[in-house]
């Protein structure tokens, strides 16, 4: 166990990662200060990542599952781990965390309901760097704007009282709909000013791919939130995005996201 002020622990849903996992989870077992708890969730590869998964055992914990997806399986390791850790952190299998990650988190000052660091891209491009406290309402702001102020890979939740879950209904934002939602209006959101991790993007990842609204929970959120004018922007965004890409109908679907109610 940890000898920080908090307990962090950190889930980590794998399918199909054979050639990433392993360096995901040498990098949360080589913190200097350690996890609380590592969860690894397996969620049906059929690559052989659960066979380089077990040769962990012992240093982590396994979870198998039938393929649920990825909001599945990270909602099956957050019921395993939130009554034993303050703090947890899900972290895809394919990105790594620096090694004073969980010192960092646990040492913050701060009680806020996310905590997060900095990120780098695999190239050592910081990805973003900006106000260290910030409300629900400027995260709305920034994610429309297509700026990236927190990532899940680097942002630590607290469990106590936490009753969002992961959307599985959608393959696309699931991510910033869980932490909206784990936000009240007056929460704040902490970022250290410190590098906590390596984003790496990696071929076929959902957050390379070309979406639909219906596909889209940020959007989702936007409008049941009543946040149209950060939806405008949002969709106007979308759209630019697809007509530099050439695709015209999916810029046309975007459209039609105006008159989403």
């Amino acid at each position: 166990m940890s000898s920080c002020s908090k307990r962090i622990g950190v889930v980590i849903p794998v399918y199909n990662k054979f050639n990433f996992v392993e360096r995901t989870i040498q990098s949360a077992l080589n913190q200097k200060e350690s996890f609380h708890r590592i969860i690894v969730v397996d969620d049906g590869s059929t690559d052989g990542s659960f066979d380089l998964i077990k040769k962990y055992e012992g240093s982590v914990e396994i979870i198998t599952q039938k393929n649920g997806g990825v909001s599945n399986a990270r909602n099956r390791g957050l019921d395993e781990i939130r009554n034993s850790v303050d703090y947890v952190l899900f972290l895809d299998a394919d990105d790594e965390l620096t090694s004073d990650y969980v010192f960092n988190i646990s040492n913050c000052s701060f009680d806020s309901r996310l905590i997060a660091t900095y990120r780098i891209r695999s190239s050592g491009e910081l990805v973003y760097r900006g106000n260290r406290h910030f409300s629900k309402e400027t995260l709305f702001e920034s994610w429309s704007k297509g700026e990236s102020p927190i990532w899940t890979g680097c942002t630590a939740v607290k469990v106590h009282g936490l009753k969002a879950r992961f959307n599985e209904s959608y393959s696309h934002g699931e991510d910033r709909h869980f932490f909206l939602n784990c936000l009240q209006s007056n929460d704040e959101i902490t970022i250290i000013e410190e590098i906590g991790a390596i984003y790496h993007k990696t071929p076929g990842s959902l957050s390379s791919e070309y979406i639909k609204p219906s596909q889209d929970a940020f959007f989702y959120c936007l409008v049941e939130n009543g946040k149209y004018f950060y939806r405008s922007i949002y969709i106007l965004k979308r759209v630019k995005t697809a007509l530099i890409g050439g695709r015209f109908m999916n810029a046309l679907v975007w459209i039609t996201g105006f008159f989403k109610r």
